[in-house]
């Protein structure tokens, strides 16, 4: 079984050190690892079986009846998510925010993309051509609806709540603008795992196992972007996660959305390649499978171009070099 230990004295970086550096639009990242896992540890030989690189045995898939039976596969998915996002929101005043949703209890996932298809073509009619990153969201009742970012190569238009719900057809629209949200792939991606406390009570029977599972963790978070005055609302991290089917897409994207860049470099160089923008944050943690004996620590620098108020934590002192 894997072991995660969130180190609390984080290692400083040697400057010759090999890292790895993501480049996600005005957000950067660098990681500075132990071992470097080239290509992965696992081949995928079949639906039920893969190689273990490590072990060099082969080894069975184990399946459930939710993805979150394999939640890290979830959180990949969210941070690839993530990551496309911020590589192609860099400019808020291009973008617009859509949520879909239907007046009917859909359950269907592909015919809420199909609903989705036809709507595209009738708003590009409309509005113009722009790219799209598409996401779906499950609801407690077992319901979906979308959030739609729209990224035109000019100025947004405006977009009328009831003019864009006449185009969808299928019951209540929310547009927003991406306005002072410095890290968009974060902020939304919480939207698809995050879930209210107001949202859960009328079906404690469908996720109350889910949610003792996570200890009742939650926290206090303010909806919106441009409404300081909102109310801030008790939201339980990742609840949403677990009401997942097996094999959804969680995520679609137009053809001119651009992936991120990740290069392998020395440190020294990776921090040039970031010193336009402004640290923010900084961790580290070692993973640990004793069946393999194997473990590695990574440490994690991140920065970003839209603030200006980030410090990294110092490495005078005296600390371990990685």
């Amino acid at each position: 079984m894997i072991e995660i230990e969130k180190l609390s004295e984080i290692p400083c970086i040697d400057v010759d050190r090999p890292v790895r550096l993501k480049l996600t639009g005005n957000v950067s990242q660098i990681m500075a690892y132990d071992r470097l896992s080239r290509g992965g540890t696992t081949i995928k030989l079949d639906r039920d079986t893969y190689y273990d690189k490590i072990s060099g045995e082969v080894r069975e898939f184990h399946h459930g009846d939710s993805r979150m039976s394999d939640r890290s596969s979830v959180v990949k998915s969210l941070t690839r998510l993530r990551d496309i996002i911020n590589t192609n929101v860099t400019e808020s005043f291009k973008c617009r925010w859509l949520t879909l949703t239907y007046k009917r209890n859909e359950t269907d996932s592909k015919r809420v993309y199909a609903d989705f298809q036809r709507f595209n073509r009738v708003v590009r009619r409309v509005y113009g051509h722009y790219e799209y990153i598409a996401c779906i969201e499950p609801q407690a009742r077992g319901a979906w609806h979308l959030h739609v970012i729209l990224i035109f190569p000019g100025p947004a238009p405006y977009m009328a709540n009831s003019e864009v719900a006449a185009l969808w057809g299928q019951g209540f629209v929310k547009i927003q603008r991406l306005a002072d949200v410095d890290n968009v792939g974060a902020y939304l991606t919480a939207y698809l795992s995050d879930m209210p406390i107001d949202d859960i009570s009328p079906y404690d029977s469908v996720i109350d196992g889910n949610y003792r599972k996570l200890g009742g963790d939650f926290l206090s978070k303010t909806e919106g972007f441009e409404n300081s005055n909102s109310v801030p609302k008790k939201i339980i991290k990742g609840l949403r996660l677990y009401m997942y089917p097996p094999g959804i897409n969680i995520y679609r994207f137009s053809r001119g959305i651009r992936q991120p860049q990740v290069y392998t470099m020395p440190y020294e160089m990776a921090k040039e390649q970031v010193e336009a923008a402004t640290p923010t944050y900084r961790k580290a943690i070692k993973i640990f499978d004793p069946d393999r004996n194997y473990q590695n620590t990574l440490v994690y620098e991140y920065y970003n171009k839209l603030r200006s108020d980030g410090q990294l934590k110092s490495c005078d002192n005296g600390g371990d070099f990685l």
